[in-house]
């Protein structure tokens, strides 16, 4: 994931590149998909393995304005929004994920169509 990310576990904060790989090796979220229909990175989504949980993602709009929420950890963003594909640009996300213990992590995806 980006520079930007922010994992949290039990409240405490830490803002570097590295820091989800070395708290949850197995989590891996794209910094950005292209949603136009060829078949390839079309939907934006997590991988979680290996006793990881995906308890939940929600991706939001530059206004804050939520645009896509799940648990399924197999259902990815495919870029609608209320029934409209949604402008290219900077989102954020909030996933929450738990291996014995719960971590948020909050970072910035690109779309670009």
């Amino acid at each position: 994931s980006g520079s930007g990310a922010v994992v949290s576990m039990g409240g405490n904060e830490t803002s570097a590149s590295n820091e989800i790989l070395n708290l949850c090796p197995e989590f891996y979220a794209p910094n950005g998909f292209s949603p136009n229909g060829d078949g390839i990175n079309d939907y934006w989504k997590v991988t979680v393995e290996k006793g990881l949980t995906l308890v939940k993602l929600i991706i939001y709009n530059r206004l804050n304005e939520k645009v896509f929420e799940t648990t399924d950890i197999i259902t990815g963003w495919d870029s609608m929004v209320k029934g409209q594909e949604a402008n290219n640009g900077v989102y954020r996300y909030y996933i929450l994920i738990s291996i014995n213990r719960y971590f948020e992590i909050r970072d910035n995806l690109t779309l670009i169509r």
